[in-house]
């Protein structure tokens, strides 16, 4: 199976880590440095295995067991909250290596984490005024 983003979710990063808004359910997504990694794996379709191995040659410290299990259960969490959408497998073979994206040197592991908030919970989280969310609904 392959994932790839919903094309309606809007990105901010936050330093390491990235806040996502689903509009239709006017929800916004956390994901920790790793979770916001996989995220940018995913402007085209890809596989939880390719994921795993370009995580493994830009982290530190993780084994591509370790890394392939967090990723399948980061991708099954962003399929269940619909952030991604699972498409069909493209031409190019199950394991094909993808272009290496940007090393994530000094950076160590951590598992992947999406959390769920609302527009009031990330407004009092990030100390953002209403006027400084309105682009988001613009």
């Amino acid at each position: 199976m392959q994932f790839q983003k919903r094309g309606t979710i809007e990105a901010a990063p936050l330093q390491d880590e990235a806040l996502l808004f689903y509009p239709e359910v006017n929800r916004f997504y956390v994901l920790n440095g790793t979770a916001s990694y996989i995220w940018e794996q995913l402007p085209e379709p890809a596989s939880a295995r390719e994921i795993a191995e370009q995580l493994c040659r830009s982290y530190g410290g993780v084994a591509e067991p370790e890394a392939l299990r967090d990723v399948e259960r980061v991708l099954e969490e962003m399929l269940a909250v619909s952030i991604v959408v699972a498409v069909p497998p493209t031409d190019r073979a199950e394991g094909a290596t993808r272009a290496e994206g940007a090393r994530a040197d000094g950076k160590s592991y951590a598992p992947p984490r999406i959390q769920a908030m609302s527009e009031e919970e990330v407004l009092s989280a990030f100390q953002i005024t209403q006027a400084g969310i309105t682009w988001w609904t613009m």
